[in-house]
């Protein structure tokens, strides 16, 4: 019989489950309550010369590091390109 830790506080809000997003068009686990910066670092994402798009609404650098994702969350990351 399995008993519970009576020392054991836990957060009865936190799950257990990681939340899944799409992270330029391929899967990807990140816990719960990251924001769009925890996505962006897992893709060693550089800190300029790209804009990045949540659910098809670009996002503003400025707002990457308090902007919440959510499970199921599309990120897309768009890199300037020159020439002609």
């Amino acid at each position: 019989m399995k008993t519970e830790d009576p020392m054991k506080t836990e957060d009865p809000m936190k799950t257990e489950d990681p939340m899944k997003l799409w992270l330029n068009g391929a899967e990807h686990e990140l816990p719960d309550g990251a924001v769009l910066a925890d996505a962006l670092a897992t893709l060693h994402v550089p800190t300029s010369g790209v804009a990045v798009a949540v659910d098809d609404d670009i996002v503003p650098r400025a707002d990457w590091a308090g902007y919440p994702l959510r499970d199921g969350t599309r990120v897309e990351v768009l890199t300037a390109v020159q020439g002609g």
